[in-house]
């Protein structure tokens, strides 16, 4: 078959629509969980609290937003939406569901004597509110989640992939322990990483990072640095649950445009400078 001028034309065209198509579907995706979280959450008593920008002025990340740590605990439950963009994930693009900017619901309890508490809400909202099946998930952390896992009903034994302290800390990557180098908060927080497999078929042989599992969810399994009876936090990530639940996610390129815009006019707006994290993903 031999193609015309206008044959391709018509097929980018095609393709631009298609591409359309999928962004918005993404978008709508992203929005109808963000809807179904705060609405969740909201009658879990949390508040609320204003999104902050991208641009922190710190050199860890590049000056970009890596986490939802807020330098504060708050007195009350809260809940934030914010856009994260991680310089670490740009070696990791072709890694399922790493993309250049992604949207996470940060979320804080009270000052709570109980460990678990947030863990416990989190695992309502997933398989409560979402439907996600809690025999695909997978939970990475260290000892202490055993007491945990020890007290529910909906995950099994197997399901636990534990990790060790020393091991944990020093990866302070949020499944076992959140503890990144450099982070300007400097925090060391007990957590567990929730991950979902993809495929119908269990792994039979798993090790970190586990294969044919993406993580949706990380969540604080004890206080922000040991502080007694200190608040819980968490971080879901919106666009993994819209894929663990089958749903379109936006590329990487998509995101990553989407942020070099919302930068330049944050950049703008506020008088700042652009980050270095700019121009990394900028070259791409």
């Amino acid at each position: 078959m031999t193609l015309s001028r206008r044959s391709l034309i018509g097929l980018s065209i095609a393709g631009a629509a298609a591409m359309t198509v999928h962004s918005a579907a993404a978008q709508e995706s992203t929005e109808e969980i963000r809807d179904s979280a705060r609405t969740f959450f909201k009658g879990q008593g949390f508040r609320e609290v204003p999104d902050h920008g991208i641009i922190t002025g710190h050199d860890f990340n590049h000056g970009l937003l890596h986490d939802v740590i807020h330098p504060q605990a708050f007195p009350k439950a809260t809940m934030g939406f914010r856009l994260i963009a991680r310089t670490g994930d740009i070696d990791e693009i072709n890694r399922p569901g790493v993309l250049a900017s992604f949207h996470v619901l940060g979320l804080q309890t009270g000052p709570s004597p109980d460990p678990g508490t947030m863990f416990d809400l989190v695992m309502d909202f997933l398989v409560n509110q979402r439907n996600l099946d809690p025999a695909r998930m997978l939970f990475v952390s260290t000892e202490m989640f055993r007491p945990i896992l020890g007290r529910r009903d909906d995950i099994a034994a197997e399901q636990f992939l534990e990790r060790t302290v020393a091991e944990a800390e020093a990866a302070g990557d949020g499944s076992g322990v959140f503890a990144p180098s450099g982070h300007p908060y400097d925090p060391k927080i007990p957590t567990a990483g929730i991950y979902y497999r993809l495929s119908e078929t269990p792994s039979t042989e798993l090790s970190y990072p586990p294969e044919g599992y993406i993580e949706i969810a990380e969540v604080a399994i004890g206080p922000f640095n040991g502080a007694p009876d200190g608040p819980e936090g968490a971080g879901i990530g919106l666009e993994r649950v819209a894929m663990a639940e089958g749903r379109p996610i936006p590329d990487f390129e998509d995101t990553r445009l989407n942020l070099l815009r919302i930068i330049e006019d944050e950049a703008r707006r506020e008088g700042k400078p652009l980050p270095p994290g700019y121009a990394m993903f900028a070259s791409l």
